[in-house]
């Protein structure tokens, strides 16, 4: 019964149903005439139930959601009221079966429905129960009774593998099914088994241990454990008097008689599988119409093997005569395809090629097409053979697949025919593309002071987004490095350096990567391929370049060595790209991990530049000339030889060799350094402070050396005072009142006009020393 209609003020149900239909799918239609006629609806929305009166969604008085699988039973009780329906759901849905019906003339207590739920009481209702009530069928309903308990638990659904496999090879074997190796709890359940493994008895080995359970005791003898929870087991139906094995038989294997016993792991037996209510198999590669028409679980044997039962009309079973897979459309047993596995004991689990008997899909008889069956589920990649691993591992350049197929077909970039290498890609809107610059200087390796040329070390990257694109295989932890293959497909800018010194420029490494993985899109239920797949105007592009090149910089050297000079890294996008693709700076970054301090600069204030044109790329540093090592190389060694010159204006007149000699030597050495200096700078025609200085030094030993050559009234003075100088004591003699002119002008120029000469120059000079840096 899938669909019931009663006048009845309220109810209690359970119910168990198939899914059919398209979604969405009405499960339960229930009216009642009170003052009003509202209709009530089930839906099944995904995996959820939605429940509707009058087209208003109900108000479910607990707030859980419960997952709706079909084969199970599930509990649903309504109580109605002429202004409220309150719908309490739970448990589990199985197919076209209904049971428990029962109307009262009263609301229920949450209490009775918490019991009714859990089978702890008939549930009776006093104005209707199913269970005393005679009622009249209509059609082919079989009507059978079945004990409350069972309502609640549900029998464990086994299925035999009718093929000779190791024991490991059959808890692998049921894993891939999604099921469980199966472990019976009870007298009951172990009968149930036994009852599945009738039909194999003559076919599951020659020896007398027939069939795999999933226990062993290979950890701890005697103790046996469950393998699929790893916790010890309660219940083992071993024959009274029967030894359970032995230290080398330490796996459980069921007799012909129903009973248990030890055997060698590593003998070929049947394997038993508890299939799980939530696990489906996954039929991908057909056309279906909705996502729920793919689910397949195993259910049963046809020609002595279990078949793989859809919930819409289509089966996947063996044929012993041909040997072969069939998927069947069970409305008419019709066959659709066939495959044939090169095992015949194997199952056609995983990725297959398989050739149409009839037009199916835009297939025409004899096509051949990749269908697979698995488990894998959206949120899993199916590997070639069905095994189902986490999307995180795929490409990851290990072998997480047990065929190594999770390494194989690696591509990132899809494609399509439309798509233009050679054409940018289009902004929102179909606006200028924006690329968005990151520029990473790592190392100056040469600053040429005197060819203005500066050589470094940079990284640069730049970023975009191309919708035309869609990605496979991103790492959400990392970014995706793209293969050549995938670099060789896609646009990417093309941009020249425009400053280079004679096109001095080196090319070290190339690399382009997808730097995110959002807004991810699970595989299409019918697709074969369950790889993840990213959308590209999400996902950001990133091509980086590391180079190093050799720059030209215009150097201002007038305020050398105090100077700072403001150099650039220009960039330009190709002309062709004019109002098509255009830099984005105020998203970039810039930034420079090398050591600060060079030998004779240090790196200051690194960012971009205003450029005039949006495809061009200005970055532009300062480079301060350090101080401290110039101070002491130039102006302390000049002011020490001006400090020797001025030194000579002291020595006795009479001594004209000894200060012409050491003047002479000073401004030699002065400009000799002033020679090496200036032929580690560029020629300029501009006067630096630097030549000021120099200038200004030399003069003033020049100017002392003439005043040593010309000043020579000293001696003649001496002469003409011989009797003054025996008469008068010697401080009288000397008594500068008493000198000519001459000689206390030379007093004077040494004692104040050449120290005021110099600290005026150096208040002079150290102010525009100030004024330009």
């Amino acid at each position: 019964m899938q669909r019931g209609l009663w006048t009845v003020p309220r109810d209690d149900v359970f119910l168990r149903y198939n899914f059919t239909g398209t979604e969405p799918l009405t499960h339960y239609t229930i009216c009642y005439r009170l003052r009003t006629t509202p209709l009530t609806p089930i839906y099944n929305d995904g995996d959820d139930l939605r429940v509707y009166v009058n087209d208003q969604a109900l108000a479910v008085t607990s707030s859980t959601t419960y997952e709706v699988l079909p084969e199970q039973w599930e509990h649903l009780c309504y109580l109605i009221n002429p202004t409220t329906v309150t719908v309490y759901w739970q448990g589990e849905i199985i197919q076209g079966d209904i049971t428990q019906v029962s109307f009262w003339d009263r609301l229920l207590l949450p209490e009775e429905i918490e019991d009714l739920a859990r089978c702890r009481a008939l549930g009776r209702g006093n104005v209707f129960s199913l269970d005393t009530a005679t009622l009249e069928l209509f059609g082919p309903i079989k009507e059978t009774s079945l004990a409350l308990s069972e309502l609640c638990r549900q029998p464990p659904r086994y299925v035999v593998l009718p093929e000779g496999r190791t024991f490991s090879e059959s808890l692998h074997k049921c894993r891939f099914f999604g099921a469980s190796m199966a472990v019976a709890m009870s007298d009951r359940d172990n009968n149930l088994l036994f009852s599945h493994l009738q039909p194999f008895v003559d076919v599951c080995g020659n020896n007398y241990w027939k069939m795999w359970m999933g226990l062993t005791d290979e950890v701890t003898e005697g103790v046996w454990v469950n393998v699929n929870t790893e916790e010890p087991v309660n219940y083992v139906a071993i024959e009274a008097g029967d030894p359970d094995g032995g230290i080398f038989d330490n796996c459980m294997a069921m007799k012909p008689n129903g009973f248990w016993g030890g055997e060698l792991c590593r003998m070929k037996k049947c394997g038993s599988c508890t299939l799980l209510p939530s696990t489906f198999l996954y039929l991908r590669g057909l056309c279906f119409d909705d996502g729920y028409q793919t689910r397949f679980r195993l259910d049963g044997y046809i020609d002595s093997r279990p078949f793989f039962r859809g919930f819409y009309d289509q089966s996947v079973m063996w044929s012993g005569e041909s040997e072969t897979w069939f998927i069947i459309n069970t409305e008419n047993n019709q066959s659709l395809a066939w495959t044939r596995l090169e095992d015949t004991q194997e199952y056609p689990l995983g990725q297959h090629e398989w050739i149409f008997n009839s037009t199916v899909c835009d297939n025409n008889p004899g096509d051949a097409v990749n269908i697979s069956l698995s488990i894998c589920n959206s949120g899993q990649f199916m590997c070639l053979n069905g095994e189902c691993i986490s999307h995180h591992l795929r490409c990851n350049l290990r072998h997480d697949c047990a065929d190594g197929s999770d390494e194989d077909n690696c591509g990132v970039v899809m494609v399509n025919s439309a798509y233009r290498w050679y054409l940018p890609p289009s902004g929102p809107n179909r606006s200028a593309l924006v690329v968005i610059p990151s520029i990473t200087l790592t190392r100056f390796t040469n600053i040429d002071d005197v060819n203005m040329v500066i050589s470094l070390e940079f990284y640069l990257t730049l970023q975009w987004r191309d919708d035309r694109l869609t990605f496979k295989h991103l790492r959400a932890d990392k970014e995706t490095v793209l293969y050549k293959e995938d670099v060789k497909k896609i646009w990417k800018p093309e941009y020249l350096i425009m400053n280079l010194d004679s096109g001095q420029v080196k090319l070290l490494s190339t690399a382009m990567s997808i730097t995110t993985a959002k807004n991810a899109s699970n595989p299409y239920y019918n697709d074969v391929d369950t790889d993840l797949v990213y959308p590209g105007e999400a996902n950001v592009i990133a091509l980086t370049e590391h180079y190093i090149a050799s720059f030209s910089c215009g150097f201002d050297l007038y305020a050398y060595p105090f100077d700072t000079q403001a150099c650039s890294l220009d960039l330009e996008l190709l002309s062709i790209y004019d109002k098509y693709v255009q830099f984005k700076v105020d998203e970039g970054t810039v930034s420079y991990n090398g050591p600060g301090f060079l030998s004779r600069y240090a790196i200051r204030n690194l960012q971009f530049g205003e450029a005039s044109r949006e495809r061009q790329l200005y970055v532009v540093f300062e480079l301060r000339r350090r101080k401290g090592m110039t101070v002491l190389s130039t102006f302390v060694p000049s002011v020490l030889l001006l400090l020797v010159s001025w030194a000579t204006l002291f020595v006795k007149l009479d001594a004209l060799n000894v200060r012409a000699i050491m003047s002479l030597t000073t401004l030699l050495v002065l400009y000799t350094l002033f020679s090496n200096l200036s032929s580690s700078l560029p020629t300029t025609a501009t006067i630096k402070l630097i030549d000021i200085w120099f200038f200004f030094i030399i003069f003033l030993l020049f100017f002392n050396i003439i005043v040593h050559i010309f000043v020579n009234i000293e001696n003649n003075w001496i002469h003409m005072n011989q009797d003054v100088v025996l008469k008068v004591t010697p401080k009288e003699a000397f008594n500068e009142s008493t000198f000519p002119n001459s000689v206390r002008l030379f007093v004077w120029y040494r004692k104040c006009i050449l120290p005021v000469l110099i600290l005026v120059f150096n208040i002079i000079f150290w102010i525009l020393v100030l004024t330009y840096t």
